[in-house]
């Protein structure tokens, strides 16, 4: 997923349409907060975005996640995981998850971030996300995959560059099983 630049022709997608053709076939969903509350109430968008600005988050309550990560998993995805940026990671599942255990079934739980000095965020988004696939295709629990989402995006943060700073998967547990301390998340 991206953000969407209203003005574009992307901008003017009925997304609300295009999600429940998609989703039906897509395995796990990874969007932002901002992305997919853009794409599926434009309105609440605009709202929260003229009051907080690139900081909506801090504009949203655990309840207005909650919907979203039921509406999409209504649509048909399985496996929803919204981005929360400083605020961590929110996954939400179906009441099965095919070719998973039960660990996967029906979870709604938020992730708080792992607190680092952050030398720059850029790419932290992509890292959490490729820290819960990598979790996920190695057998990981929910919990699990979700935790190391944001460990690889949090550590990504240590280095202005997106990669840099992110070490392997071994060495985050390692790292998280040494007592490594979390960010305070108003969603945890």
């Amino acid at each position: 997923m991206t953000f969407v630049d209203p003005a574009s022709c992307a901008g003017q997608v009925d997304w609300l349409a295009f999600l429940k053709k998609v989703l039906p076939v897509t395995d796990i969903f990874l969007p932002s907060l901002d992305e997919i509350l853009f794409m599926t109430d434009r309105e609440k968008y605009n709202q929260l975005f003229k009051k907080f600005g690139g900081q909506l988050v801090d504009g949203v309550s655990v309840q207005l996640i909650e919907e979203i990560g039921q509406r999409l998993i209504d649509f048909g995805a399985p496996i929803v995981a919204i981005k929360l940026g400083k605020h961590g990671f929110y996954l939400k599942t179906a009441l099965r998850v095919p070719g998973k255990d039960k660990s996967w079934s029906n979870v709604s739980r938020f992730e708080p971030c792992f607190s680092v000095e952050v030398a720059g965020t850029t790419g932290a988004g992509d890292c959490s996300i490729a820290g819960f696939l990598s979790a996920f295709v190695n057998g990981a629990s929910a919990g699990d995959a979700v935790m190391m989402a944001v460990a690889a995006g949090s550590a990504s943060t240590e280095s202005l560059n997106a990669t840099d700073s992110v070490p392997s998967r071994a060495a985050l547990r390692k790292r998280i099983q040494s007592g490594w301390p979390r960010e305070p998340s108003k969603f945890c």
